[in-house]
Parts: structure tokens; C-alpha cells; sequence
């Protein structure tokens, strides 16, 4: 299956910044990458990071490490931006507010394609979200695409004998 880009500059550095605090600073990319989801929402909601920062870097590191991994089915970049511009502008909508996620193939997601991994879903692009989905969107993920699954969530593993 071929992967579908939706594409946009993301070339932005987080360097450590001073803070409102004498002992914060704001993780280089690569640490910042790694940091729990908790964190990165503390960050952005106590204005250390910008959801805007945190989906560059996240799209940044999906074009340049994906095409080796084949991660993504698609990625939602323009989307995305726009959707963490928008958290940015906004009060705190809820636990992880401006935090960007990726969300399996298998889920429907409302206006983003949903292959399930299988030829016969390549153009289907559903009009609602699924109740996770929804739930991930309330808690202020900003979703950054659909991650490649096993077809049709088929079987991942071979049954043990016992």
C-alpha cells in the first residue's frame, strides 16, 4: 500500500529557553521526543513548548526517518499544524491539550483516510470518528496520522502449541 502525504514545512530547533521558572528548560529534540505524553502536555500547558513546536518535530522526524521505517500509511501534517496552531490560540481543552498522536490504521478517524491496511479501503475516508478517536481528540491529542497495521487486523502472531 502507498503511502499518502500530506505535506508541510516542518523545519523548526527547540533549543533549551528560559522559562517562567529558574530551574525549567525545554528538552532539545531529541529528548523532547521521548518524553512521556504527561510531560510534553505539562510543557505546553505551562507555555514551555508550543503544540506547534511539538507537531514540527514530530513531523519533521516522520519525513525524515519513515521512509526507512514505513511507519505511516498517511500522514496528516497540514492538518496537524493547523490543528496545534488552533491549541495554541486556545485555553487548555483538556489532559493532553496540543499533544500530538498517531493512531492505527483500524480506527476510523472522521475526514482522514482509513485504509485498514487493505487495497479495497485505499480511498475510504469515513465521516465520523470512533469512539477512542473521539475520546483521544476531547483529552487534546492533535493527530498526526494513521500508523501501517497487519491487513484487516489479521493475525500478528502464529498460535503456540501447548
Amino acid at each position: 500500500m502507498r503511502r499518502q502525504w500530506s505535506r508541510a514545512t516542518c523545519a523548526s530547533s527547540l533549543l533549551p529557553t528560559p522559562s517562567r521558572s529558574t530551574t525549567a528548560f525545554v528538552p532539545a529534540d531529541t529528548e523532547l521526543a521521548f518524553l512521556a505524553a504527561t510531560e510534553q502536555a505539562r510543557l505546553v500547558r505551562d507555555k514551555e513548548v508550543s503544540a506547534l513546536e511539538l507537531a514540527e518535530l514530530y513531523l519533521e522526524r516522520i519525513e525524515r526517518i519513515d521512509p526507512e521505517l514505513n511507519s505511516f500509511v498517511t500522514v496528516c501534517g497540514e492538518e496537524a499544524l493547523e490543528d496545534a496552531r488552533a491549541a495554541d490560540a486556545s485555553e487548555s481543552s483538556g489532559p493532553f491539550h496540543g499533544v500530538p498522536i498517531a493512531v492505527k490504521d483500524l480506527t476510523a478517524t472522521k475526514g482522514i483516510r482509513t485504509t485498514y491496511s487493505s487495497r479495497a479501503f485505499a480511498d475510504n475516508v469515513p465521516n465520523f470518528d470512533t469512539a477512542v478517536v473521539r475520546r483521544l481528540r476531547e483529552a487534546g491529542f492533535i493527530i498526526l496520522g494513521k500508523t501501517n497495521t497487519p491487513r484487516s487486523s489479521g493475525p500478528w502472531h502464529s498460535p503456540s502449541q501447548s
